[in-house]
């Protein structure tokens, strides 16, 4: 009511309710100010001919030529009409309302050099004008359209961004793909090398997945900007206008990483050169100077985007771009500040100077303190401001009215990609499953969950905090997308539940493309929270093709994932296991009919090579060998005991150890490259095959030098090579006798099959012979009174005696008994802690360690040094001693 009042107020008073001020060139009458004698304005004048301007919404500028459209949708346009751009028969010097669309709600416009677009309400796209780079998309050879034409390419998509170059346009769909078209002369349709004009619109496949927020054309080349502000740019970069530290122009996106961290809002294009507004009001420029354009103080050129200084200390809400001159609207002083080229006046400064530094433009409007650069009884403020060519516009509301200016670092929902919303999944979620679902639910469904960009945009953290995007930060609210996913589970409605599924089947098929950012990776992290992720009857529709893509990432962006997965909780990080363990029994339930197996599923290798790679995360979190302590889950987590019984172990392993020999590992599947699926059971059929087959190389090595040894030398001058290790010893001096009788072997020997003979007993060694030598020799060594060792009565274990004078030969026969007794499968009793073992392993060892030693903490740090120490001197020997066999012991652990 107040606002009426204080409107009817205004107008009786000769004061308009919202209005336009211009200035600049306006030889072709591009200002729209009538047929007035002047070729140039240089102070802002105001739009008084034009009926409708109280009810502007936006204005768009080529080089000759102006386009408006009305909050009611009507188009309007001025200028030059050379090229049919216009709408019109002719040239006009006022703003008038564009014929043959007038039943049509337009909601945005773009210029061209010569070519002009409109968008409707429904999305769809109206060129006309010049096309003599097929810039109009219309696909004809007829050089010009005069009428307003709808694009048929794109009219059954919901087009939200319209942007144009000189000769080129862009246009962005809700789904959140790009589509160019018209000239590529210099690769500003970032389609890679080809025709010089394409009049199609053609989908960008480089940027597939990546959820952009704002796109942008300079007169020659091209912008994006994503959700978290990533800038890619292409095309023309004679002067360095692409801001990618170079003056090469690129025919395909490339990254602005120098301005990565910035945050990027918005972008406005001039002819060759760059401005950038960011999320804090701060101003970058690039590209050609020569005119002050930049507003660095100086002419040159920049080929990295900088800031203008001038202008720090105000936050800018507003920039745009003329052919080589920039406006900037700072709200908090009510002032438009311009730089650049002035040779027409486009600068506002009542003088026709260039001016390489910010300079105010001398307006009518208010500042917040009710002040105006000139003397005026009008009370208007800033709303918008727009330039193009050589011309600009400022709208202006009256300061009664209390009407914010526009911010252009806020991108209108209407204009943006479409998203998972919470509020959207839970009124799916309570459609009854025999009610009809509307076309307009099920639209909305099929586009936003087929779409990796919307995927990609979705659930991100609120107040920018998804800014910025890295390995470290990638920018997803967990909590957001669970609620959504799980209202997504409650959908009962059979129809939507089913198009959700196939949806995201198509959106992972869509994962085989190159990743333009790490920004389109967000959808490797969501998906697994689908809960029909987790439904193995999914397996070649999801989790196979989501592996593949994940597999064949390139190395940064599996780093970024990997790093990603790991910093997950465990909770997330073992469902992720469970999937891929669920689909490998699956795989190896369906396809073990026989044990001759030969040829396995694809879904099963690939669920192997994504149980590699968790496996991998597991024991190296965030890129950091860890201790097994500290592993996201148990080993144990990845044994799959159906192993032992679905597949002949004995056989696959014989098959890799020939292939690994014959330098063809990986070119065939073997069960034997995944050793952490293997449990304790079949770990120890792996070993038990492996010691048979190192036993009979051993035993045939040992008949060919028998032989060699027969043929060539006399038999009476040596031994011949036996193909056993025979020990004959006396129980009364077991000690002794079996180190003589191992020194009469070498470390060569020691792989082959062991006989033990008790002097003056029969019994042959059919294995219990080993067993009871083992038994008596290990019960012996460890007698305290050989002082070898400490005994730790509380715990029962034992340790190594630092005051010990016994010889090394001693540890070393001990580190020999020990391999030999595991070779041969024997089961001794060696009670030392869990920190011998570890260092085995070549495990770091702590205190904690020694706990199943000696409870007392404060006694166990005596041991440290026992650790470097002792175990440096004598373990040397063992570890030698066990050094192959340990290689394979430790490869299938």
């Amino acid at each position: 009511m107040n606002i009426e009042t204080s409107h009817n107020t205004t107008e009786n008073k000769g004061f308009r309710r919202l209005t336009m001020y211009c200035w600049g060139n306006t030889i072709n009458g591009e200002l729209g100010l009538g047929g007035i004698e002047e070729n140039y304005i240089l102070s802002p004048e105001e739009i008084v001919n034009f009926e409708s301007v109280n009810n502007i919404k936006s204005v768009a500028c080529g080089n000759n030529h102006t386009l408006a459209v009305t909050e009611d949708g009507q188009l309007y346009a001025c200028g030059s009409n050379d090229f049919g751009q216009l709408g019109h028969d002719g040239c006009r010097t006022k703003l008038q309302k564009i014929p043959g669309v007038e039943s049509l709600v337009m909601t945005s416009v773009a210029c061209g050099e010569a070519h002009s677009m409109a968008l409707n309400e429904w999305g769809q796209l109206y060129t006309w004008g010049s096309d003599s780079c097929g810039q109009l998309g219309l696909e004809t050879d007829e050089g010009i359209q005069y009428k307003p034409k709808i694009v048929k390419t794109l009219a059954s998509m919901l087009l939200v961004q319209i942007s144009c170059g000189y000769k080129h346009c862009m246009a962005l769909t809700n789904h959140g793909e790009l589509y160019t078209w018209g000239s590529n002369e210099f690769g500003q349709l970032g389609l890679g090398l080809g025709p010089g004009n394409v009049s199609k619109p053609t989908l960008v496949n480089s940027l597939v997945g990546l959820p952009i927020s704002f796109i942008a054309c300079g007169g020659y080349h091209s912008f994006v900007v994503s959700k978290s502000g990533a800038v890619f740019g292409w095309g023309k970069n004679d002067f360095g206008q692409l801001g990618i530290n170079s003056q090469t122009s690129l025919s395909s996106p490339a990254q602005l990483k120098t301005i990565r961290t910035v945050k990027v809002k918005y972008i406005a294009g001039g002819e060759d050169f760059s401005v950038f507004l960011t999320y804090d009001g701060g101003v970058f420029t690039c590209g050609a100077g020569m005119y002050g354009q930049l507003g660095h103080g100086s002419f040159s050129n920049e080929i990295v985007p900088r800031k203008v200084l001038e202008l720090m200390g105000s936050t800018v809400t507003q920039v745009t771009c003329g052919r080589r001159h920039t406006l900037t609207l700072v709200p908090s002083k009510g002032r438009v500040y311009s730089f650049g080229l002035g040779s027409v006046g486009q600068l506002g400064t009542k003088s026709s100077i260039n001016s390489n530094t910010p300079q105010l433009v001398l307006g009518p409007w208010l500042s917040p303190s009710g002040t105006s650069m000139i003397e005026t009884n009008k009370q208007y403020v800033v709303k918008s401001i727009y330039a193009g060519g050589d011309q600009c516009f400022v709208r202006v509301t009256h300061k009664s009215l209390d009407i914010c200016p526009d911010d252009y670092r806020i991108i209108q929902e209407s204009s943006q990609i479409w998203t998972v919303k919470l509020s959207d999944v839970i009124n799916l979620s309570t459609i009854l499953p025999e009610n009809p679902v509307d076309q307009e639910r099920m639209s909305f469904v099929e586009i936003v969950m087929s779409s990796l960009s919307c995927l990609n945009g979705s659930f991100l953290m609120l107040n920018d905090i998804h800014y910025t995007c890295t390995e470290n930060n990638h920018g997803i609210d967990f909590d957001l997308a669970a609620l959504c996913f799980d209202a997504i589970s409650h959908v009962r409605n059979t129809s939507l539940s089913d198009l959700i599924l196939t949806s995201l089947a198509s959106a992972v098929d869509s994962l085989s493309l190159p990743s333009p950012d790490v920004e389109s990776l967000r959808f490797y992290l969501t998906l697994p929270m689908y809960h029909e992720f987790k439904n193995i009857t999914n397996a070649t529709i999801l989790q196979v093709p989501y592996a593949e893509a994940l597999l064949n990432l390139s190395s940064t962006d599996s780093n970024t994932i990997e790093f990603w997965i790991s910093s997950m909780p465990v909770v997330y990080f073992n469902t992720l296991l469970m999937v891929y363990k669920n689909v490998f029994i699956d795989q190896l339930n369906t396809n073990t009919n026989s044990t001759e197996q030969k040829c396995w599923d694809k879904a099963l290798i690939v669920a192997a090579s994504m149980l590699a790679k968790l496996n991998k995360l597991n024991s190296n979190l965030n890129g950091h060998q860890v201790k097994k302590g500290q592993l996201k889950v148990p080993y144990t987590s990845f044994y799959i005991p159906q192993l032992s019984d679905k597949i002949d172990i004995p056989s696959d392993y014989m098959k890799w150890m020939r292939a690994d020999n014959n330098g063809i590992k990986y070119q065939d599947f073997y069960f034997c490259n995944y050793p952490f699926l293997f449990n304790a059971e079949a770990k120890t059929i792996l070993l038990q095959v492996d010691q048979k087959v190192q036993m009979q190389q051993a035993m045939q090595a040992a008949a060919t030098r028998a032989f060699t040894q027969m043929l060539f030398l006399d038999v009476n001058q040596h031994n011949l090579a036996n193909q056993f290790i025979e020990l004959n010893v006396s129980r009364n001096n077991l000690v002794v006798d079996t180190i003589r009788e191992l020194s009469l072997y070498t470390q060569h020997d020691y792989k082959k099959p062991l006989k033990v003979k008790f002097i003056d007993e029969e019994a042959e060694d059919a294995g219990g012979v080993r067993k009871e030598f083992f038994m008596l020799l290990i019960k012996e060594i460890l007698d305290p009174k050989f002082g070898m060792f400490v005994n730790y009565e509380d715990t029962n274990m034992i340790w190594f005696n630092d005051s010990s004078f016994e010889d090394v030969t001693m540890y070393y026969l001990i580190g020999l008994m020990c391999g030999l007794a595991i070779y041969n499968f024997i089961i001794i009793d060696l009670p030392f802690p869990v920190a011998l073992y570890k260092k085995l392993l070549n495990e770091p060892i702590t205190l904690q360690d020694f706990k199943d030693l000696d409870p007392m903490v404060e006694v166990l740090k005596n041991y440290w040094l026992i650790i470097n120490l002792i175990l440096m001197k004598y373990l040397i020997s063992l570890l030698k001693s066990l050094e192959k066999f340990m290689e394979k012991f430790k490869q299938f652990h």
